[in-house]
């Protein structure tokens, strides 16, 4: 590793060392070289990190245009969800709820209530198919899980089906609280009442789903039913055939219409973000090591002014005696001044 004395002893092989003990010039070159020289590597320093920084700047302004497009359709994600936002903020004030008979609860209750209503969805089918192709039901067994992901299916039909009936009497609600308003049976401000807005239920969208919904659980009956043996109970084969409406029950007390949750941004834009943060933390380390590595050079060329200070006090140390039978030639004394001379005398 290069030292203070190392860059003094480079000084020496360039020659900006060999009259610095007799002229004043000859240091100050010297010392304009090891400035240059400190100059340059502050400047291989600052280029190497300007060179590590080039790859994160171009990811990050890849990713600044990835995330450009995507708060751009967060953005109309918004815009058409706001009127809807206030809508339904518009009916919670009217008193909507009241009517509906919603309970109050958290997001994390609801998505724990309906991952269980799933997984018993999940094993009634999957234990269904394994009956009806008489294989053993193993989750190692590809018609077992055929028919658990059946159940899913089911079970993610009954949950539409459960939200569009609740649409159908949130309609029907909605239509019945703005006629006791304009009869004035009930009093709501005259800006909360330009937002009632009702709804038109999707008939058509509940149709198909009660269809796909009533096959598939007709399905799964049929199967339990025919295959029932002679020591099998029909009414736990009933019981088993109606658990997928359990879900559709469930879902359709405590799925609240009016609860219009502000678009969240995308997985793409989620990802861009922490890979946002992760180039910016790599930007950071840069800078770091760069202002390190220029507080290195910075200390080690002041540790080699120093050692050129006292390389050239050493130098003109050595040259000032006068060595005997040199050729050096003596300087003739000088006469002492007159001390009354230029006065005048009376």
């Amino acid at each position: 590793m290069t030292d203070a004395r190392t860059i003094v002893e480079w000084l020496r092989k360039e020659g900006a060392l060999a009259n610095v003990g007799r002229s004043d010039s000859a240091v100050e070159k010297a010392q304009e070289r090891l400035n240059a020289r400190r100059d340059t590597s502050l400047r291989e320093v600052e280029n190497d990190g300007e060179l590590q920084r080039t790859k994160p700047n171009q990811e990050l302004a890849a990713i600044a245009r990835e995330l450009v497009a995507e708060e751009g359709k967060l953005r109309r994600e918004q815009r058409d969800r706001r009127p809807k936002a206030v809508q339904a903020e518009a009916w919670r004030e009217a008193g909507i709820l009241e009517r509906l008979r919603v309970p109050t609860l958290p997001r994390w209750a609801r998505w724990l209530i309906l991952g269980f209503l799933a997984s018993i969805d999940f094993y009634v089918f999957a234990l269904a198919i394994a009956r009806d192709q008489d294989v053993a039901a193993s989750p190692f067994e590809p018609l077992f899980l055929f028919g658990g992901l059946l159940g899913l299916v089911v079970f993610i039909a009954g949950i539409a089906l459960a939200r569009q009936v609740k649409e159908v009497i949130y309609a029907r609600q909605q239509k019945q609280l703005l006629d006791d308003i304009d009869r004035g049976y009930r009093i709501v401000n005259e800006s909360v009442r330009r937002n009632l807005v009702t709804s038109n239920p999707p008939w058509v969208m509940i149709t198909v789903t009660v269809t796909m919904f009533a096959l598939l659980v007709g399905y799964a009956f049929a199967i339990r039913w025919w295959e029932m043996s002679a020591s099998d109970n029909p009414n736990v084969v009933i019981f088993l055939s109606l658990i997928p409406l359990l879900a559709v029950c469930v879902e359709l007390y405590i799925y609240d219409p009016t609860d219009v949750a502000p678009p969240a941004p995308s997985r793409k834009a989620r990802q861009l973000l922490r890979q946002r943060e992760l180039c910016q933390a790599e930007l950071e380390e840069i800078r770091a090591r760069t202002v390190q590595a220029r507080g290195r050079v910075e200390g080690l060329y002041r540790e080699a002014a120093a050692a050129l200070a006292i390389e050239v006090e050493r130098l003109r140390g050595a040259r000032e005696p006068t060595a005997p039978g040199s050729d050096d030639t003596e300087a003739e004394p000088t006469a002492p001044a007159d001390p009354f001379a230029g006065t005048d005398w009376p």
